[in-house]
């Protein structure tokens, strides 16, 4: 994350590191003490508002759509299981759009979030402005960052900037991608259509000065030029200093992005899915790694999103048996994790445009099981330095072993912090042994208790070992 520069202002924004659930505007539970220097003719205006830690390694995202992360499908549902979202462990929620939704051939009963009718407003199916404050408060105090999913390549169909802001269209609005509930807005008309990189600027940055959100996920994010998000960025932050995801994958990009998305790398994961090819995995995982090793910034790895389940299968029909070393692997290889809703139950969303709410106290057999996994990866991801991302991330080595055809073994190493992972893509149970083990006593931090790894190591039909000294 990039520093913000200290200016002397006539506004001073004083920075805490924490605020009270009561918000950020110098309200109960804070104490502002200031001091007007003897040369200064008048005392500034102050605003407060929370700080936000740098985009760091280890940062779990987790993505929920409103609609469907409950029967209610309400901003108040999400604050009131922020207290499960804080045991799980992740640092933030990504919210699809909050906004209005078109109706103008819109897809499905609610109509596609992304096709942005008020950029100003929040949907009053999920709630009010007010209710969504209170969301991004309880957040705060639950140790959560907030950021919020904007299209700001293109606006709903029945937007009312189609008929009084032509000019953000370029005259000529039309449906991209097919998609014909939206229409395409027009950076480059003109050269640069500066009313529109103005307008989209004060839209990015009201929601962090009226709500206190803490970054934005940008949807298509390529589909807009990479200098508006350079200007976008430095005019929010002057503000706040926030987070700023990517829908992109593009090396051109990064001036204006801390994390993007690890499409390929989650393309790669499906094709072994099929192939089960160990060796070709191996290679995905090193490129991988090195695609963001020693860089300020991250990739985002993930098995499935909203588009994913919606448009391609669950994440079940698309790993089928190897599912869960592939979820191992998925906190233990690189960056930044992400979660869709659902995924610490066992639970599948398939749709973000008609109604399939979660329920988060199903009981089953297969929810236990994540209930019990998900947080213990999690937890591995926050504590162990070896995990590290970013400029300080460590090294990623192949551990071959006796069963090379249908096991992946690894270590994450950084100084003395050491993750070893030994993953069974087979359909039986392997007695694995290092070829050159690790050192030392290590903790099974899955199943528990304490061993070398210079003897075989059992690992079940497509089961996981990891090991953390």
């Amino acid at each position: 994350m990039k520093k913000l520069t200290a200016k002397i202002l006539l506004i001073v924004l004083i920075v805490f590191s924490a605020v009270s659930a009561s918000g950020a505007d110098g309200g109960d539970g804070i104490t502002i003490k200031f001091k007007r220097p003897s040369s200064w003719t008048k005392t500034p205006h102050i605003h407060v508002y929370q700080s936000v830690p740098e985009v760091s390694d280890a940062k779990v995202i987790y993505e929920i759509n409103v609609l469907n992360y409950s029967s209610a499908g309400s901003f108040n549902a999400v604050t009131n299981d922020m207290a499960r979202l804080k045991a799980l462990g992740v640092d933030v929620l990504w919210l699809m759009p909050i906004f209005p939704i078109g109706q103008k051939g819109k897809v499905g009963t609610y109509g596609s979030p992304y096709a942005i009718k008020d950029y100003y407003s929040v949907n009053p199916n999920y709630g009010s402005l007010s209710d969504f404050k209170n969301l991004v408060n309880t957040a705060h105090t639950n140790g959560i960052e907030v950021w919020l999913d904007i299209a700001c390549n293109h606006t709903a169909t029945d937007c009312a900037w189609v008929n009084t802001k032509s000019v953000y269209y370029g005259y000529n609005p039309y449906h991209p991608e097919g998609w014909n509930d939206v229409y395409k807005l027009n950076y480059t008309y003109g050269g640069k259509n500066t009313e529109l990189y103005a307008e989209m600027k004060n839209v990015l940055k009201y929601w962090v000065k009226e709500c206190n959100i803490d970054g934005y996920r940008c949807d298509f994010a390529t589909g807009v030029p990479v200098s508006f998000w350079n200007e976008a960025r430095a005019a929010v932050s002057e503000i706040k200093q926030i987070g700023w995801l990517g829908e992109a994958e593009d090396n051109n990009y990064w001036s204006a992005f801390d994390i993007q998305y690890g499409w390929n790398f989650h393309d790669m994961l499906v094709k072994f899915a099929g192939d089960r090819s160990v060796s070709n995995l191996w290679i995905d995982c090193t490129n991988y790694f090195n695609s963001t090793k020693g860089k300020s910034y991250s990739k985002m790895t993930h098995l499935t999103n909203h588009d994913r389940s919606a448009y391609e299968g669950t994440e079940f029909e698309r790993y089928r048996e190897v599912y869960n070393p592939l979820l191992v692997l998925m906190y233990t290889i690189n960056d930044c994790p992400m979660i869709y809703m659902g995924q610490e139950i066992g639970w599948s969303v398939t749709t973000f445009t008609d109604k399939q709410a979660i329920n988060f106290n199903v009981k089953s057999s297969t929810a236990d099981f994540y209930r019990n996994l998900m947080p213990k990866l999690i937890s591995l991801k926050h504590s162990s330095p070896a995990l590290k991302d970013g400029t300080e991330r460590g090294s990623l080595t192949r551990l071959y072993t006796n069963n090379d055809g249908s096991v992946l073994a690894y270590e994450r190493k950084s100084g003395n912090s050491s993750v070893v992972v030994v993953l069974n893509f087979s359909n039986g149970t392997k007695g694995v042994t290092l070829n050159s083990a690790p050192q030392g006593t290590y903790a099974d931090f899955i199943d528990g208790g304490t061993r070398q790894l210079s003897g075989t190591i059992s690992v079940g039909a497509y089961g996981y070992k990891v090991f953390v000294k």
